[in-house]
């Protein structure tokens, strides 16, 4: 204690700084908490045998799930802490398809682990310099632990991310579908999603092309196209439209001038009708209205045309067949055009679809009873596309059932003795974090955590690496000889995710509010 000039007692810094540090403490140790609390959402659906969440959305329309990308999708969000959980989220299932739930449950592994070193009085700083070095050597040693894929594994890897879904008894079809699709369209973003409500969702089928919803309306407007030419429009085709657009005039000094005008509408309409036939195009939509009349004279002239087609429709057809989106009448020509070998009109139920046929482009289109078990039909397919696609594209995987994490456990452990300073600390609690998943796949298929993971450690150093909790049977297996695997990419990028989130929350010491306007 000092005292100032004026006699009073004045405040050390070592005081001051001990404040600032509770503080800091403080903040951080929240951050983590709320973080458990949203991880404790999420934990028990992870594996086959995981248990589904009910949710009711803003609609309060029902939905029974447990895929991780849903659920987090439909959780209220009011902490900041909890927006970048449900951002990871986002990232992982756009970048690869599938591993959200994995990746939330570690990231919270590591929140909880850090938040016991820090009671402790080690410093967050310290802590995320240890998880960084630790991250580091998970992703040197995760390239040692792949394999490369054969052919024959391509059906597995489908199979096992349609196994952390909801549908089981349409696994088979679902794989099968899966990798007959990720064969013919490599490219995840040529495969589309249509739902039709009606029948069983054993009637799901894959299409080869592109189906979009719309209808053909006049009787004279042909319903089948071979070897179609295909112009597509984003422009108000109709009178009043083009009549402002263009300035046009029409004076009648004189009645008998009337039938003149109606006249002049219909030889409108014709010329736009000629213009579109010099192209050469057989199929035209449009985006917008399209007068009935310019339909009426495209249909005589056999060709098929529609309007007031879904803005979503038009750029899938557009991306798919090579068709510009055109938004001027007068600028229109032959290399507008896009190319589908057919296309034609079918009835599904009470509606009715256009379809496309195209090579290089498919198309899952999803029956079922009701509107929750289509959008899990679409989520569960979605992710084991994604899934199957990383695992041709990448050429690696990885053993499942918690045997890479565990491996990477112990390969972490024994980088830390080589850590000598307050670091080891955190380098160890980041290895004691990856054998969350085992213990959490165990706890959810009815084991014991612990003795399962006692259990692999005993397996990886007696029989090797590959050994993993095969929850279905309850055994512990050779995962890669079994069929347990998932791509290389997928984990690199769930640890990654996890890793750098973790630090992310460790750094932050306090919050700043939006400035008001």
């Amino acid at each position: 204690m000092v005292k100032n000039k004026s006699g009073g007692v004045k405040k050390s810094d070592k005081s001051k700084g001990k404040f600032g540090k509770d503080t800091q403490r403080r903040v951080i140790g929240t951050n983590i908490i709320v973080a458990n609390a949203f991880v404790d959402l999420i934990r028990s659906s992870l594996g086959p045998l995981g248990s589904h969440k009910i949710i009711v959305d803003r609609d309060n329309f029902i939905m029974v799930t447990r895929d991780g990308r849903t659920i987090f999708d439909n959780i209220e969000v009011i902490h900041p802490i909890e927006k970048v959980l449900v951002d990871l989220t986002k990232s992982i299932d756009e970048e690869v398809g599938d591993g959200t739930t994995s990746t939330v449950i570690f990231t919270g592994a590591l929140l909880d682990g850090a938040l016991k070193l820090i009671e402790l009085g080690l410093h967050p700083t310290t802590i995320v310099n240890g998880y960084k070095s630790a991250s580091l050597q998970a992703m040197e040693h995760i390239e040692k632990l792949a394999v490369p894929m054969k052919d024959t594994m391509l059906r597995q890897v489908a199979f096992c991310s349609l196994n952390s879904k909801t549908l089981d008894q349409y696994k088979d079809m679902f794989a099968d579908m899966v990798v007959e699709t990720v064969l013919k369209t490599p490219d995840v973003d040529c495969v589309y999603f249509e739902r039709v409500q009606g029948q069983s969702t054993a009637e799901t089928e894959l299409v080869d092309g592109l189906i979009i919803e719309t209808q053909v309306m006049p009787p004279n407007v042909p319903t089948n196209i071979e070897e179609a030419k295909i112009l597509l429009f984003d422009a108000d085709i109709t009178f009043d439209e083009i009549k402002q657009k263009k300035w046009i005039e029409l004076n009648v000094d004189d009645p008998s001038q009337i039938e003149d005008m109606h006249l002049y509408t219909y030889e409108f309409f014709k010329n736009i009708a000629d213009k579109i036939k010099e192209t050469g195009a057989n199929v035209v939509m449009d985006l917008k209205r399209m007068d009935s009349i310019v339909i009426g004279y495209l249909g005589d002239a056999g060709i098929l045309a529609t309007s007031n087609v879904m803005r979503r429709d038009i750029n899938r057809i557009s991306k798919a067949t090579g068709a510009k989106v055109i938004a001027d009448i007068d600028s229109i020509s032959s290399e507008d055009l896009g190319y589908a070998k057919r296309v034609y009109q079918k009835k599904l139920s009470d509606y009715k679809f256009v379809y496309f046929e195209l090579e290089g482009v498919a198309t899952i289109l999803i029956r079922g009873g009701s509107k929750q078990v289509i959008d899990e039909t679409y989520q569960t397919l979605h992710d084991a596309l994604n899934t199957t696609s990383n695992a041709i594209l990448h050429k690696m995987i990885l053993p499942g059932g918690g045997a890479t994490e565990t491996y990477l456990s112990q390969a972490i452990k024994k980088y830390a003795l080589s850590v000598k300073t307050k670091k080891q600390l955190a380098v160890l609690a980041y290895a004691d974090a990856l054998l969350t998943i085992p213990k959490t796949l165990a706890h959810n298929s009815g084991q014991d955590p612990i003795s399962a993971v006692i259990e692999l450690i005993k397996h990886h150093e007696t029989d090797g690496a590959y050994y993993g909790l095969d929850v279905l049977s309850g055994k512990i297996v050779d995962t890669i000889e079994n069929g347990v695997i998932e791509p290389l990419i997928t984990k690199k990028r769930i640890i990654s995710g996890a890793s750098q989130t973790a630090q992310l929350i460790l750094r932050a010491d306090d919050y700043i509010p939006k400035k008001r306007a």
